[in-house]
């Protein structure tokens, strides 16, 4: 699967052109004057998504939804190695098989929760979890579908069904990036787990769990060695020099539980974004199109944020502190 950077000239090329019309800070301020939802979502088209009719927080989610669908199609139409996509889809898979496991136990359809955005598609995701017949699901789902099955049936508790699915996760999504065999790629990955394990010991530490409660729900693959954070002392020290050094020091004020999680969460996001800036000085290969894709999902989420308070008629202060940084 290993490429060389220059066979990626195309598709950087493309990437490239893209990223102008990205959500940027500008493009966010004006979002946020507008004087009504309804005002605001006029201005999408020019970030090339779908006008919005009828304006409402239903139909924007079905225009959101269908452009990520066809961002991941033109990637894997021009990327050298397609399979790079499968690295972002990967959690949507799981999300849906979560939403089907935790429905099918409670006897209620899960059809508004899932998402058509993972490699395999809702519909046939539903009807093999239903129909106990795994045999088309990649491995390593297959066995993680059926111990969170059994450890929900024994135990009751979804929480413990979510842990081994998100640790079969990102073991996936590791194990792709290695395939794939780029460094910018894996560090990627690696990173994406280290803010996940900080913000596990950050909701643990304020939760007051347990050390072992704590273990389990930590995932291996990152930087960060996973028994080195079963204590929060000395958790500064360990992500010191780190993208995610502002965000442990925020996690610590958010462990007393004298602060919320809004900013200690945003700055997780944002120590993502700040590495991916790093493509930027990259000409061509696998980074410039990782960091698209990954800006792609960011805006697609900070959208949800804007017009979620839009809708509330919250203040353009308090939206604009939930948003996260912008890639371009």
């Amino acid at each position: 699967m290993k490429r060389k950077d220059t066979d990626f000239l195309h598709a950087t090329t493309r990437a490239r052109a893209l990223e102008r019309q990205l959500l940027n800070k500008e493009r966010m301020e004006r979002m946020l004057d507008a004087k009504s939802m309804e005002e605001a979502l006029k201005l999408l088209p020019e970030m090339g998504y779908e006008e919005v009719a009828p304006p409402t927080l239903t139909q924007l989610g079905a225009v959101l939804s269908r452009a990520r669908r066809a961002t991941y199609e033109l990637m894997r139409g021009i990327s050298p190695i397609p399979e790079l996509v499968d690295v972002f889809a990967i959690k949507y898979d799981y999300h849906n098989a979560k939403a089907i496991i935790k429905a099918e136990a409670r006897g209620v359809s899960a059809a508004h929760l899932l998402v058509d955005a993972g490699r395999i598609s809702p519909a046939k995701l539903e009807t093999a979890l239903r129909q106990r017949d795994l045999r088309d699901l990649p491995a390593a789902m297959r066995n993680a579908v059926e111990e969170a099955r059994d450890v929900l049936a024994r135990t009751e508790d979804p929480r413990f069904a979510d842990m081994i699915l998100d640790r079969a996760c990102f073991a996936e999504e590791l194990a792709l990036a290695k395939s794939v065999g780029d460094a910018y790629l894996i560090g990627f990955v690696k990173l994406r787990i280290d803010a996940a394990n900080l913000r596990s010991v950050v909701r643990a530490t304020r939760q007051k769990q347990s050390a072992q409660v704590l273990k389990g729900v930590l995932l291996s693959g990152g930087d960060v060695e996973v028994n080195s954070l079963l204590s929060p002392d000395g958790l500064l020290e360990l992500y010191r020099g780190t993208t995610l050094e502002a965000a442990a020091e925020e996690g610590i004020r958010a462990m007393s539980g004298s602060v919320d999680f809004v900013l200690f969460e945003k700055l997780c996001d944002d120590a993502i974004t700040e590495y991916l800036k790093g493509a930027k000085l990259i000409p061509f290969g696998v980074a410039p199109l990782v960091a698209y894709l990954a800006a792609k999902e960011t805006e697609i989420t900070t959208l949800r944020i804007i017009f979620a308070g839009k809708s509330e008629d919250l203040p353009a202060d308090e939206i604009r502190e939930r948003l996260r940084a912008a890639y371009v």
